[in-house]
C-alpha cells in the first residue's frame, strides 16, 4: 500500500508535466519518423496518463524497492539484515542504470533499425500508443535484467550457488542470456536483443566476481567452518 501510494502521488505530480514527459518519451520516434499519430479519440489523454505513471514509478522506485526488501526482512537472519541498505541502494542504482541505458542507447538504435526497413512503397505511420508500449517494455526489461548481480549475490550469500559452479556453467549461461534477451525485449529486432544480451554477459561476469568475494568474506569470518 505504501508503494502504491508513493507511485500514485508521484504520478499525480508528474501529470502536470505530462506534455513535456510525453515529448521526451516520443523523441526517438519523432527523430526517426518525423511525426507520430494517435488513432482513437481518447488515446492522447491515455498516453499522457501513462507517461505520468511511468515517470511516477521511476520517481517512487526507491520507496518501492525499500518496501520490497523490508517485506523480506523477517525471513532474514540478524547477520543478513545489515545488508538490506546496501542491497536497496544497489538495486535502485542498477535498475535506474538499465532504464537509462535502454532509453538513450537501445531504443534509438532499435527503433532506427526497424524504421530503416521502409521502402519506396512501404512508408511508416508510427502509432504513438504502439511506440510507447515498445518503449516501456524495453525500459522494464533492462531495469530488471541489470539487477542480475544482486540476484546472484543474494543466492550466493545464502549458499544456493557457488562461484565455481557459475564459472563452469559460463557457456550455458551465455546461451540462456541470449534466449532471455529474445524473450524480454518487446520487438523482434536483433539490435535490441544484442543490446540487452551483451550487457547481461558483462553483468554475469560481475556476478561471478561478486559471488567469489562473498565466499571469501564468509571464509574470513572467525569461527567459520570450511566445507
Amino acid at each position: 500500500m505504501i508503494s502504491l501510494a508513493a507511485v500514485l502521488v508521484s504520478a499525480a505530480g508528474c501529470f502536470y508535466f505530462s506534455d513535456e514527459l510525453l515529448r521526451l518519451a516520443l523523441e526517438p520516434a519523432i527523430r526517426h519518423a518525423g511525426e507520430v499519430y494517435f488513432f482513437a479519440p481518447h488515446e492522447a489523454f491515455t498516453l499522457k496518463v501513462k507517461a505520468a505513471l511511468l515517470a511516477g514509478l521511476f520517481a517512487a522506485s526507491p520507496v518501492v524497492v525499500t518496501q520490497t526488501w523490508l517485506f523480506l526482512k523477517p525471513a532474514l537472519r540478524a547477520e543478513e539484515r545489515k545488508w538490506i541498505i546496501p542491497i536497496i541502494l544497489a538495486t535502485s542504482a542498477l535498475a535506474l542504470t538499465g532504464a537509462l541505458f535502454a532509453f538513450f542507447v537501445v531504443v534509438p538504435a532499435a527503433f532506427g533499425f526497424l524504421i530503416s526497413m521502409q521502402t519506396g512503397f512501404l512508408k511508416p505511420m508510427v502509432s504513438a500508443g504502439e511506440y510507447f508500449a515498445f518503449l516501456t517494455g524495453l525500459l522494464a526489461a533492462f531495469a530488471v535484467a541489470f539487477n542480475l548481480p544482486v540476484f546472484v549475490s543474494a543466492l550466493s550469500f545464502v549458499g544456493v550457488v557457488r562461484a565455481s559452479a557459475l564459472r563452469r556453467s559460463r557457456r550455458q549461461a551465455v546461451v540462456l542470456i541470449f534466449v532471455a534477451a529474445a524473450v524480454l525485449t518487446p520487438g523482434p529486432d536483433i539490435v535490441s536483443q544484442l543490446c540487452l544480451a551483451v550487457p547481461l554477459i558483462a553483468l554475469f561476469e560481475a556476478s561471478v566476481a561478486a559471488a567469489r568475494f562473498i565466499e571469501w568474506s564468509k571464509r574470513k569470518k572467525p569461527g567459520q567452518t570450511h566445507g
